[in-house]
């Protein structure tokens, strides 16, 4: 199954499938997935496919180890990219002595000249763009781009005002007739600036919220920027077609710089790149920027600073380095142009040897878990989850992502409240419906309108929990032991639940030694991201059998319990169905549930 699921990803020819499909019905052989996996292996290899034989090799490999240890050996094996590099770690006291007196001296010249240098961009950009009504679809007049050449000589004043006195580089920038399309990687708001300096003529693909920002949406509007509004798929489409315009367009238009990645980075490793940049089917130029300063790390994450912290700091040091370059622009081939995604690993592969780092599966997608996160009051680093791997494995969405985050920021809190004393499940459960007659008017309402009331009572009670901040001990741990886990499951809506039986604490605990969680089950406990692997895992365990049964409805019709009744043996494990309830559930999935008069979780158990 999950080589079909690898080769249908990646786009393998129907005949390389079929070796995956024959695996299926190979059950009763142990070594026959990894066999037709070779075969399959081979043939791509004579055809000179290494993407689709390194598939099928990462298959087979999550097939030996099982899917969870797949996904910690390689959440081991790469570093988190949205930790800073001087994060945690405290400077020298002859760098902060130096860093204090250099201040002192230079941030009275350095700031008015960096204001200076934005005040007169925010002029000449609103003068390049005086009288347009829709700046992107036109050409920029020779007056107008003389504008705009100075608000490139302010950006590099700018850059001056900062510390980067002299930059060193390598290679050219490629005109637009032999890269239409600019792909660097990204540290940080530095590299729009050098950018925007070095292309003659360039536009960018950036955030729609960049245009609701003072000064700066006048600098965005002035560069033709493509903008996107991430959330919406019809922005994504129109963000799409104007890439593609941009780029298939007369020499009359911009180049455009589109960054890959999608989002800031620490350098570490290159994050998978999306495919954007790619789908035009025209040559790109990749560039490498990097910035070698050991005590400043000037890349936009959190536990960083904010924008100004960095600015200071920057006008405060002496000097601030950063090295770019610029390689040769690559073309892509017949197949890639076929299939993006091949183009941009090939791009992705060849700039993380120039930069000699790693690549991962971490995705844009990380950081709005990890802002999700931080804002629940759990360490803003657990939300990094390597999102792409969990999708590739699990197909994980971002909203089930980040219903899983908010579930375990309240089982976290909850776990803390008893814990310190609190009221042991009153509040622990009080958003699946008990404790308080508030509560209770609101439960009879929810049943009133139905089951799916209930899952938005939920989920706004989720959203509108009390700050980590006033938990005693609090979520700063952000780890969930694996007996609250197991309560959590079990939990029935009543103000005195029965506890977890051994068995589900078993299996949990059996689970939780596959994903490196070791200890006793009473002092076991999982991170943010141990925890989403072990969900998804039991949901896979329960979809995998209750597809085997062939059965209608979630509960496959066969369980003991069930209206029907049937065979013990088509019972899976408690941990399993429990766990593929509550994410249905969390992601208001229909289910087939009797219409018994209860509670929610009562109806979940049923």
């Amino acid at each position: 199954h999950q080589e079909v699921q690898v080769c249908r990803a990646a786009q393998i020819p129907a005949r390389l499938c079929s070796h995956a499909s024959r695996t299926l019905r190979c059950g009763s052989t142990s070594d026959a997935p990894t066999t037709h996996a070779k075969i399959a292996a081979q043939e791509l290899e004579r055809d000179a496919c290494a993407k689709g034989a390194g598939a099928l090799a990462s298959a087979a490999r999550v097939q030996q180890l099982g899917r969870p240890e797949a996904l910690q050996a390689q959440r081991r094996s790469v570093p988190n990219p949205f930790v800073p590099s001087t994060y945690a770690r405290r400077p020298p006291l002859a760098y902060r002595l130096c860093s204090l007196l250099s201040g002192l001296l230079l941030v009275p010249v350095r700031l008015p000249l960096f204001l200076l240098a934005v005040a007169v961009a925010v002029v000449f950009a609103t003068l390049a763009t005086a009288g347009c009504t829709e700046v992107n679809a036109m050409h920029f007049s020779h007056v107008r781009k003389t504008a705009l050449f100075v608000v490139r000589m302010c950006t590099r004043l700018m850059l001056w005002s900062l510390g980067f006195l002299f930059i060193r580089t390598r290679g050219t920038p490629a005109p637009r007739a032999l890269a239409p399309i600019v792909t660097p990687n990204h540290r940080g708001f530095l590299d729009s600036l050098w950018l925007y300096w070095a292309f003659p003529y360039l536009s960018f693909v950036s955030a729609e919220e960049h245009l609701h920002i003072p000064l700066l949406s006048r600098l965005v509007k002035a560069a033709q920027t493509i903008t996107v509004r991430r959330s919406h798929s019809a922005s994504r489409n129109k963000a799409r077609q104007e890439i593609n315009r941009y780029s298939k367009s007369s020499d009359q238009m911009p180049q455009v710089c589109i960054f890959p990645e999608g989002t800031t980075t620490s350098g570490c490793v290159l994050l998978s790149f999306k495919s954007g940049a790619f789908e035009p089917g025209v040559p790109v130029q990749p560039i490498l920027l990097r910035y070698p300063n050991k005590y400043l790390d000037v890349s936009w994450l959190y536990g960083n600073g904010s924008i100004l912290s960095i600015l200071f700091r920057l006008f405060a040091s002496p000097f601030s380095y950063m090295e770019v370059v610029y390689l040769p622009p690559i073309a892509p081939t017949a197949a890639e142009l076929m299939d993006p995604k091949a183009f941009a690993q090939r791009v992705q592969s060849t700039m993380a040897a120039a930069l000699g780092v790693s690549v991962s599966e971490h995705t844009s997608e990380d950081t709005v878990l990890q802002g999700l996160a931080y804002s629940l009051g759990l360490p803003a680093h657990s939300g990094v989850i390597e999102f792409g791997a969990l999708e590739h494995v699990y197909g994980l969405d971002r909203s089930t992502a980040k219903l899983l985050v908010k579930e375990f920021a309240r089982l976290v809190a909850a776990a803390d409240d008893e814990s310190a004393g609190g009221g042991k499940s009153e509040r622990k459960f009080a958003t699946r419906g008990s404790g308080g007659d508030g509560k209770a008017r609101e439960g009879e309402k929810a049943r009133e309108k139905g089951l799916e009331a209930v899952y938005q009572d939920i989920e706004c009670a989720v959203g509108t929990s009390a700050p980590a901040q006033s938990v005693p001990g609090g979520l700063g741990a952000g780890r969930l032991s694996v007996q609250s886990w197991a309560a959590s499951l079990c939990h029935d809506g009543s103000p005195s639940p029965p506890p977890p039986s051994a068995a589900l604490v078993g299996e949990l605990s059996a689970l939780a030694s596959r994903l490196g969680v070791g200890g006793e089950p009473e002092r076991a406990t999982l991170e943010l991201a141990d925890w989403v692997v072990g969900m998804l895992e039991l949901r896979a365990q329960w979809l995998e059998r209750e597809g085997s049964q062939r059965s209608p409805g979630i509960l496959g019709g066969g369980a003991a319990g069930c209206p029907g009744g049937g065979a013990k043996a088509t019972v899976p494990d408690e941990a399993a169905l429990l766990a593929a309830l509550h994410i249905a559930a969390m992601a208001e999935a229909p289910v087939a549930m009797p219409a018994a008069d209860g509670s929610f979780q009562l109806k979940l158990r049923a």
